[in-house]
Order: structure tokens, then sequence, then C-alpha cells
């Protein structure tokens, strides 16, 4: 199980990596000044995917580490 200083330091890296450091800094400073609802933003965050594919990814990902 990782820590949460390593999920904050692995978060921000694929952040950097996906967006570059100014668009990661604006995201971070876009959900901050948002209302969160964790569980309104998970149901639509899988909406396209089926169980079956999330569950292989999972998988894979776990087999990959």
């Amino acid at each position: 199980m990782r820590t949460e200083a390593i999920i904050k330091t692995e978060g921000m890296r694929t952040l950097r990596q996906a967006f570059g450091l100014v668009d990661a800094g604006k995201f971070i400073m876009l959900k901050k000044r948002e209302p969160f609802d964790y569980t309104e933003w998970h149901t639509y965050l899988w909406e396209d995917r089926t169980v079956s594919a999330l569950f292989k990814g999972a998988q894979e990902y776990e087999e990959g580490r």
C-alpha cells in the first residue's frame, strides 16, 4: 500500500506529464475553487467503460507494478 505522500507525488508527476507544469497548476486551482462532490463525480468517471474493462485494466496495472 502506498502512503499519502507517495500518492500525492505520483499524482503531481502524472498531472505534469499529461498537462505540463503550468496547466497542471491551473487544474489544481480549478479543482480547489469549485465545490467537489466525490459521489457525483464518481458516477460519471467511468460511464464509458464496462466493469470488465475496468477489471482488466486493474489487473494489467497490478501486473506491471
